[in-house]
């Protein structure tokens, strides 16, 4: 799918790198082999590998699981636009799932909705690909607190 820009300007000239950090920095990411698609100031894509660790006792991946990614995505979304040493805390998000997930590789499309100073509003639309087909698997709504300095006591 075609990048689409965002109507965002990121506060970070360097955001793409800082998205990468950020990643990496949360030791559930690696564990998943989440890796970044795309992103531009406001938007990140997310995937994963389905693998049998991430579904449950159906053999769909776990609801949990496709929570973590929507919600990684889409608080990388937020990040993306702040200064280097501010980050973004999910203080309330919601999720519909609207179809089991299933096939090789889940993606999730992170993008800010609206900006504030200390709120940003985001979602993340989940598909799972199963044999190059993709399927609408989730939607989730993320309010972020803007957490300035947090970045700071990060390592």
């Amino acid at each position: 799918m075609p990048q689409v820009p965002t109507p965002f300007q990121s506060a970070n000239p360097d955001h793409k790198a800082r998205v990468e950090h950020e990643l990496g920095a949360q030791g559930v990411c690696p564990l998943f082999e989440i890796v970044v698609d795309e992103q531009s100031a406001g938007r990140v894509v997310l995937s994963m590998p389905i693998t049998p660790q991430c579904v449950q006792q159906y053999q769909v991946v776990h609801g949990g699981i496709v929570t973590m990614l929507a919600d990684s995505a889409s608080g990388l979304a937020g990040i993306s636009l702040l200064p280097a040493q501010d980050g973004v805390l999910s203080i309330e998000f919601k999720i519909n799932l609207l179809g089991p997930g299933r096939g090789q590789r889940m993606i999730a499309r992170g993008e800010v909705i609206k900006a504030g100073r200390t709120v940003i509003v985001a979602k993340a639309d989940v598909y799972c690909v199963d044999n190059g087909v993709e399927t609408h698997t989730a939607i989730l709504t993320n309010t972020l607190l803007v957490a300035k300095g947090i970045a700071a006591r990060v390592k």
